[in-house]
């Protein structure tokens, strides 16, 4: 057979072949197939990729703003705590600052009141722990002999001083908190 029959044959035979797979029922079922091609099927997978990773970074998302709440929270806490902390320190340095300025006026007036050797002489008020003067005090040794024993007992009470013993007793206990000697 001579090569121009032998190729117009297997055209012919590629030709029927052809013709019956497309024909209508089987170019409806080489379309159908189509989606089976790794090419056609790549667009749903990568939109179930995208939506895989997008669903995945929601989750981060939502985790990273859960921890950024906390820390924030953490934050509040901290600095209500601080600032709790500095005021109580420096109440306590208020404190601290009274008390040691009442004992530095304690102890000038009793250095002042041990001189004091006439009952006539002005004796210094001491104030408190809390640096606060008494409401009344005797100017002088003669009116610390004069209190009787309510005003001392109010001056013992003042100073935190005990209020037992006789009048005598409570005299001697308030001179000697005061610094003086009674003459």
């Amino acid at each position: 057979m001579s090569q121009p029959r032998q190729i117009y044959r297997e055209l012919q035979h590629k030709s029927s072949m052809y013709q019956q797979r497309f024909s209508t029922g089987g170019v409806a079922q080489e379309v159908g197939l189509m989606a089976n091609l790794p090419i056609i099927n790549l667009q749903t997978q990568l939109n179930a990729v995208q939506n895989t990773v997008q669903t995945q970074l929601n989750a981060m998302q939502n985790q990273l703003n859960a921890i950024q709440n906390q820390l924030n929270t953490m934050q509040n806490t901290m600095r209500t705590q601080l600032n709790t902390m500095q005021t109580a320190m420096q109440t306590t340095f208020d404190r601290f600052n009274v008390t040691q300025q009442a004992l530095d006026m304690r102890g000038y007036a009793r250095a002042l009141n041990s001189r004091v050797n006439d009952p006539a002489v002005i004796i210094r008020p001491i104030p408190n722990l809390q640096n606060q003067m008494p409401d009344t005090f005797p100017n002088n040794i003669s009116q610390l002999h004069g209190l009787n024993r309510a005003s001392l007992n109010t001056l013992l009470s003042f100073y935190g001083l005990p209020s037992n013993g006789t009048l005598e007793d409570r005299r001697r206990t308030l001179a000697d908190y005061i610094g003086i000697q009674l003459l």
